[in-house]
C-alpha cells in the first residue's frame, strides 16, 4: 500500500471514527366549561411558560391556568385549553429564553453533544442515552456517566471498524463551555494490528440551541504490515524494492469549527469543517437538522472530503434517537 493510499485510507477512517412525538393523549376541551370550577381546593398557579412532560412520552408548553390535587389546567400557545389528571404528569419546567423564538416556544434539542459528527462542548445529562446511525450502516450509543462525563461506542453493521470514544465536559460559566476526549479503534478481524483515533479539545459558546465550537486535536493512524525499506540491485542494472514487516504511523494535528443556529421548532442549520494539515486533508459540510419530536432528530446534509488531489463529495444522513428524557 503506497503512502497515497495510506492516507485516502486515513482520512476516510478518521471521519468514520468522528461519526461513528406529537402531543399525546390528553383530553382538550373546546371551551372552558369542562373547567372544574366547584372544587374548593383549586389553586391559581404561576402563568409563566412550561414544558409539562407526561407518563406517555409527549410534552405540552403552555401557561398553567389552575391546579389541585386531581388535574391541572393549561393554556397552550394556540389558546386552547388542556386538563390534565394529575396522576399523568410526570415532570415540568419553566421554558428559559433559549427555547424561545420571536416569542414562540419550541421543545429542547434532544442530543446538543455534538453536531452531525463533531462533539460539543457541552454535556450530556447523567443517565442519558442516544444512539446515532449514518446511513443505517453505522451505530454510535452513547451514555451519561455523569453529568459531565460521557463514554460512547461506535462501528458498522460489519463491526469494522470499532471504536470507544470518551469525553469530559465543564462549564465555565454561562454560555461557555469546555471539554476534552477522545476516540480509539481497530480494525477487528480484518485488521486486528491497525489502529486509528484522536484526541482533542474543544470550547463552545452558546447554549443547547444555538452555538459555536472550536476544537483542537490529533489524530493518529497505524498500521502494521509489509512495507518499503529500501532497494537493492537486481545484477541487470536495475533495483528490487526490499520489504520487511514493520509499523506504519501516520500523525496529523486536527482542527475544526462548527456551528449551530436554531431556526424553528422543526429545524436548526448546522455547519462543520475540519483540516487536517499533515496529510493534506479537508473535510465538511452543511447539514440542517430536523426535529421530528422530542427524541428524534434527523441530519441531512453534504460531506465534501478533499485528500491530495483527490475531491469527494458524498451527500450525508444520519438518525439520532433519545431514550432517556431528563
Amino acid at each position: 500500500m503506497n503512502t497515497n493510499h495510506l492516507k485516502l485510507l486515513a482520512s476516510f477512517l478518521v471521519f468514520v471514527a468522528l461519526t461513528c412525538t406529537s402531543i399525546g393523549q390528553a383530553q382538550i376541551p373546546t371551551d372552558n366549561k369542562a373547567l372544574n370550577k366547584d372544587s374548593a381546593k383549586l389553586e391559581i398557579a404561576d402563568t409563566s411558560l412550561y414544558i409539562i412532560k407526561t407518563n406517555d412520552g409527549n410534552s405540552i408548553i403552555g401557561k398553567i391556568l389552575e391546579e389541585n390535587p386531581r388535574e391541572t389546567t393549561i393554556k397552550l400557545q394556540d389558546n386552547r385549553v388542556v386538563i390534565l389528571p394529575s396522576y399523568i404528569i410526570v415532570s415540568r419546567s419553566k421554558v428559559s429564553t433559549e427555547n424561545m423564538i420571536k416569542g414562540r416556544v419550541f421543545l429542547p434539542n434532544p442530543h446538543p453533544s455534538r453536531y452531525f459528527y463533531t462533539p460539543t462542548a457541552l454535556p450530556m445529562k447523567k443517565d442519558e442515552i442516544y444512539i446515532q446511525s449514518i446511513y443505517f450502516l453505522t451505530a454510535q450509543v452513547q451514555y451519561g456517566i455523569t453529568d459531565n462525563w460521557s463514554l460512547g461506542i461506535a462501528t458498522t453493521l460489519a463491526a469494522i471498524p470499532m471504536f470507544i470514544s470518551s469525553k469530559y465536559s465543564y462549564k465555565i460559566k454561562d454560555k461557555h463551555h469546555v471539554a476534552i476526549g477522545g476516540q480509539i479503534g481497530n480494525l477487528t478481524y480484518v485488521e486486528p494490528n491497525t489502529y486509528l483515533g484522536i484526541g482533542f479539545g474543544c470550547y463552545t459558546y452558546g447554549n443547547a440551541e444555538s452555538n459555536v465550537t472550536l476544537a483542537a486535536g490529533y489524530s493518529v493512524y497505524s498500521e502494521k504490515g509489509y512495507f518499503p525499506s529500501g532497494y537493492y540491485p537486481d545484477g541487470t542494472g536495475g533495483y528490487i524494492t526490499k520489504y520487511t514487516d514493520r509499523r506504519v504511523s501516520m500523525y496529523s494535528p486536527a482542527i475544526s469549527i462548527s456551528g449551530s443556529r436554531r431556526i424553528s421548532n422543526s429545524l436548526a442549520f448546522m455547519g462543520e469543517f475540519w483540516v487536517l494539515p499533515e496529510t493534506n486533508t479537508v473535510f465538511g459540510g452543511p447539514f440542517l437538522r430536523m426535529f421530528f419530536n422530542k427524541t428524534a432528530t434527523y441530519d441531512m446534509g453534504l460531506v465534501y472530503i478533499f485528500v491530495d488531489d483527490s475531491p469527494i463529495l458524498l451527500p450525508a444522513f444520519s438518525y439520532t434517537h433519545k431514550f432517556n428524557q431528563n
